[in-house]
């Protein structure tokens, strides 16, 4: 298991039959790490942007469509890479808790709000806190690594995370 973020974890079973066989099943590949009750929290929808870049596809290759999970009050998106890749997958989710805190600027906008860089220990994260307080007021795009075993330079991790972050278009377009 690997953990994401505050209470999320990454939890490992096979696809079968899936084109990006990358060990993780549909509906458990993101889970809830810290039980919390919900009952009185607001449940977060899911971002309306998807990515239409992925490091691990080839140019022109339309990325497959997430699979969907929500643990908690928070909802994320997971796009999974092949276990040939460097990545390990790409996860964009909105959160109901977890603070943003200052980061790097990125100079780049989501939904009217400046995107802060964030260099996690099992990833490249970029932030956008859209209220100071206030259920869902986060939403976080991480590329994950497989390795941190400075196989990806925190300058191609960068680059990486906002060409990704800078692919995100609203579904229907």
């Amino acid at each position: 298991m690997v953990v994401l973020a505050a209470g999320l974890a990454l939890t490992g079973c096979r696809v079968p039959g899936s084109e990006n066989d990358s060990g993780l099943t549909r509906g458990a590949g993101l889970r809830n790490n810290t039980h919390a009750d919900v009952s009185d929290r607001k449940r977060c929808n899911f971002p309306s942007s998807y990515p239409t870049y992925l490091p691990w596809l080839r140019m022109q290759v339309k990325p497959p469509s997430p699979l969907k999970d929500q643990f908690g009050g928070d909802a994320g998106l997971f796009w999974s890479a092949p276990r040939s890749s460097r990545w390990a997958y790409v996860v964009f989710r909105t959160e109901s808790d977890l603070p943003g805190g200052k980061g790097e600027p990125t100079g780049l906008e989501y939904g009217g709000v400046a995107g802060q860089y964030h260099l996690g220990s099992i990833g490249f994260t970029i932030q956008w806190v859209h209220a100071a307080e206030g259920p869902c007021n986060l939403q976080a795009l991480t590329l994950g690594v497989k390795n941190n075993d400075g196989s990806v330079s925190v300058e191609e991790g960068k680059r990486e995370v906002l060409r990704i972050a800078r692919s995100l278009r609203n579904k229907g377009d």
